[in-house]
């Protein structure tokens, strides 16, 4: 049976060194196979936009978007995207938008560990 990780991503991309940490950590685990979902919650639904220009470090959407094309599932919750005002038509490609209810199955049912950044 494969091995499944789930990690919730709650702060903004770029006022955290953690963002950068799930980053890696689900690079790493993806490249052994290990079956990964980035759950984007809160304030880490802002990694979710389109032509992100940080003033420093690296980019959050295009590390996204290579995680993405590695099969990394990457789901957006669909009430933190309406509460900062983002529209669900205008998001990285390859990100699904979710809800809580898909988070309580992944916790519950479908994930091996859950990490929460």
């Amino acid at each position: 049976m494969q091995k499944s990780l789930l990690i919730l991503l709650s702060k903004e991309p770029y006022s955290f060194e953690k963002t950068s940490l799930a980053v890696v950590t689900a690079s790493k685990a993806a490249e052994k196979d290990v079956d990964v979902t980035i759950f984007l919650i809160e304030d880490g639904v802002l990694a979710t936009r389109p032509n992100q220009k940080p003033a420093r470090g690296a980019n959050f959407g295009d590390a996204l978007t290579k995680l993405i094309e590695k099969g990394v599932e990457v789901l957006a919750e669909d009430l933190s995207l309406a509460a900062r005002g983002l529209s669900t038509d205008k998001l990285l490609s390859g990100i699904r938008i979710s809800n809580i209810s898909e988070l309580t199955d992944l916790i519950m049912e479908k994930s091996d560990r859950v990490i929460w950044v």
